[in-house]
């Protein structure tokens, strides 16, 4: 496990990227969804669901595996991963992850244990994700620092099919 303001300690020479060791500590079956639903213009609507099937958890690493459904009456919209979508599960990646991290139990229809606050986000997009599915959103949780009591800084990164990435940094609050 990490400690206050740990990183990982292995990442690849070649690509930066952080490795995936010791993926296989835990696999959580999930059911949930993450939908996402805005217009660009009036009456247009666009939409969209993650239907998660499972979390794998790591030492300092998360993945998902999910379907998707996308709904656009936009005009030459085709059917793509939603930046805003994926954004938003990275909330529910890193809350999974904070969950073992901080030895609480991941139970998603209970109250939330904690809450986080991004305070920096940046989207990198390659282009358009089509898959429909078994995606996979991979995260690692680079560093986490604490700044009070109950309160700490994590920084995150997130890949999607390695198209689309995220890199955030976001306040924890332990409730």
């Amino acid at each position: 496990m990490l400690h206050d303001g740990q990183t990982p300690p292995s990442f690849s020479s070649e690509t930066g990227e952080p490795l995936r060791e010791t993926l296989a500590l835990r696999s959580i079956p999930e059911t949930s969804t993450i939908q996402v639903s805005f217009n660009i213009m009036p009456d247009r609507p666009v939409s969209e669901t993650l239907v998660l099937k499972e979390y794998r958890l790591g030492e300092s690493y998360i993945e998902a595996v999910f379907d998707r459904e996308y709904a656009s009456t936009m005009l030459n919209s085709p059917d793509h991963l939603i930046f805003l979508t994926a954004l938003a599960h990275c909330q529910r990646l890193g809350y999974v992850y904070l969950c073992h991290y901080f030895e609480r139990p991941y139970e998603p229809q209970d109250n939330e244990i904690l809450k986080i606050w991004p305070v920096s986000v940046k989207v990198e997009m390659a282009r358009m994700i089509r898959k429909r599915r078994d995606v996979v959103q991979k995260m690692w949780v680079t560093s986490i620092t604490k700044e009070a009591e109950r309160q700490y800084l994590a920084s995150m990164r997130s890949t999607i099919e390695d198209l689309m990435s995220f890199e955030i940094v976001s306040k924890v609050f332990l409730l």
